[in-house]
């Protein structure tokens, strides 16, 4: 009887110590679980600052990158299609990148180039490392003519300048994987995966929210002093634009020959209002789907934080 009753308290002892060391194996995976849970929105909450350069180029965001041990300066470009974009003589010294494709791309004024994509191991972009990109090469004559109109014809000294100082674009294909906040008067790009993040820095009443489209470029539409317009956001643009097709001469001034500038006082969404400012007018080609291109000069006056996944613009003055 009694070795029963001890065989009976030994079954019961084992089974106690198999549940705790059952609990003893659960305690570490629950805190893996909730670590690596806690780990994964820290990440998410995370916001990374890329300081923005206009001392070279006053028309210019330029952002600092590093590609296999060398820094590059790169143009912070809306505008582009692109992941990045690299200048042939930035590509050439590029270790075991890999070919992709041939393609064309058709320039702010019509013209047809053909480039060729190139998959770059890495890019370190402020305290983001990037594996596998993707990235366009520009030769010479497509990074100083497919671009928007300039405020006055450029000289041979600042074409080279640009040459020099700009090897390359962050493109809108890289930039839509954020949500991004341009704090240009502040010389400043933050990006984060969480909206919520980026707009608590900032006094949220003062941002006016405003909806986008995002195919061939960023597009909303605004009321003008010219009617409703569609306008692409385009920080790759030094200047901002109206089609010379839909303003008449008679209102605008003709700064240099064949050049003009008219003055849009208003800028509103939903009675909301943006500042007026000058634009440049030009028929830029009809694969740009807008009437206008809110440049680099709209940018350096407003905070705006772009919401790709939303597709919500917020915009308030600095």
């Amino acid at each position: 009887m009694k070795k029963e009753k001890k065989s009976k308290t030994s079954l019961i002892t084992s089974k106690l110590k198999n549940r705790g060391y059952f609990f003893l194996c659960f305690i570490p995976m629950v805190i893996l679980f909730f670590g690596l849970h806690t780990l994964e929105n820290s990440k998410i909450n995370e916001i990374h600052t890329i300081s923005v350069n206009f001392s070279d180029f006053p028309d210019k965001a330029l952002a600092k990158a590093c590609i296999q041990g060398k820094t590059v300066s790169l143009l912070i470009d809306t505008g582009s299609c692109a992941e990045f974009s690299l200048q042939t003589s930035v590509l050439h010294y590029i270790k075991e990148k890999k070919f992709l494709e041939k393609l064309e791309v058709i320039g702010v004024k019509g013209d047809v180039y053909s480039l060729q994509n190139f998959l770059v191991p890495s890019v370190t972009l402020g305290n983001i490392k990037l594996k596998q990109i993707t990235a366009r090469e520009e030769n010479d004559d497509f990074f100083i003519n497919a671009g928007v109109l300039h405020s006055a014809p450029l000289s041979e000294i600042r074409t080279q300048k640009k040459i020099k100082y700009i090897q390359g674009k962050l493109g809108r294909m890289f930039l839509s994987q954020w949500t991004c906040l341009f704090d240009y008067p502040n010389s400043k790009l933050l990006l984060s995966k969480n909206t919520k993040s980026l707009i608590s820095l900032y006094p949220s009443e003062k941002f006016i929210v405003i909806p986008f489209l995002n195919q061939k470029g960023i597009t909303v539409s605004l009321n003008t002093d010219y009617g409703k317009k569609t306008f692409l956001l385009d920080t790759g643009a030094n200047v901002s634009l109206l089609r010379k097709s839909q303003v008449s001469t008679k209102l605008a001034q003709e700064i240099h020959p064949g050049l003009w500038k008219c003055k849009v006082n208003t800028l509103e969404w939903d009675h909301q209002e943006l500042g007026g400012s000058d634009f440049y007018l030009h028929d830029f080609c009809h694969e740009i789907p807008a009437d206008g291109v809110l440049g680099i000069d709209f940018f350096k006056t407003h905070i705006v934080l772009i919401d790709f996944n939303d597709q919500l613009l917020y915009i308030s003055n600095p």
